[in-house]
């Protein structure tokens, strides 16, 4: 499998950084990389050993995605998706194998499944899954705005922020930075990113970067976004 940084349209990751996702996978070495690569996306990776532990968080857990490999012990991976199904027919879920048996992609095929993964999974196919899983998200619950410092909330949807309630007014680039600190939300983000993601097809103008962060903090104030260390920034 492959662990490069993901890229992946921000009204996904919003959705999905939402979202918490249930991992079935009895191969430890395995779902440990796994759930690394998943936390980039997800709020939370709920880890599951076996198909009968998946199909308890899946009731006390309450996760928005399963991905849930097909062999297992105690449990099998269809079977727990034919349980899970039985009560929500909704739910996104991703199916993974190392094995490319007919007998079990005929079994999976009644099943709703956003898709049915071949091990070792490629980065393209998991991406697309996962998108996927946004829009299947999107769709059962509207994208909720998101919660800053106070007073200050995001609406991803409408790329909009809003201080008391009184929108603020940004240009495109305004925008795309602050979603890039909420995608980075309470980490350190490097200025070279910065510039790499909003200068992605040319030359970084000198002090670009400075001149944004000035102006958007004079429009939002200076509390929301934090410089650490004249190496980057922050938002909480």
């Amino acid at each position: 499998m492959c662990y490069n940084r993901p890229i992946m349209e921000h009204r996904h990751h919003t959705i999905l950084n939402q979202s918490r996702v249930l991992l079935a996978e009895d191969n430890l070495e395995v779902r440990v990389k796994f759930a690394k690569m998943l936390s980039l996306f997800f709020c939370e990776v709920i880890e599951a050993a076996n198909g009968r532990e998946a199909l308890e968080y899946f009731h006390s857990k309450k996760p928005d995605v399963v991905i849930t490999d097909v062999r297992m012990p105690e449990t099998d991976g269809i079977t727990l998706v034919q349980t899970i199904r039985k009560t929500d027919r909704e739910i996104p879920i991703i199916i993974t194998s190392a094995y490319s048996d007919k007998e079990y992609l005929l079994e999976s095929t009644p099943l709703l499944l956003v898709n049915y993964l071949i091990k070792p999974i490629q980065h393209a196919q998991l991406l697309s899954s996962l998108e996927q899983c946004s829009e299947l998200l999107q769709q059962r619950r509207p994208l909720e705005p998101i919660r800053l410092t106070p007073p200050y909330i995001y609406d991803g949807l409408n790329k909009r922020i809003y201080r008391a309630e009184q929108e603020i007014k940004l240009t495109r680039k305004e925008i795309a930075l602050i979603e890039l600190l909420i995608e980075h939300r309470g980490r350190l983000l490097h200025k070279e990113t910065i510039e790499k993601h909003l200068y992605s097809n040319g030359e970084v103008p000198a002090s670009a970067i400075k001149n944004i962060m000035f102006k958007l903090r004079q429009k939002i104030g200076n509390e929301l976004i934090e410089t650490i260390d004249q190496l980057g920034y922050t938002i909480a």
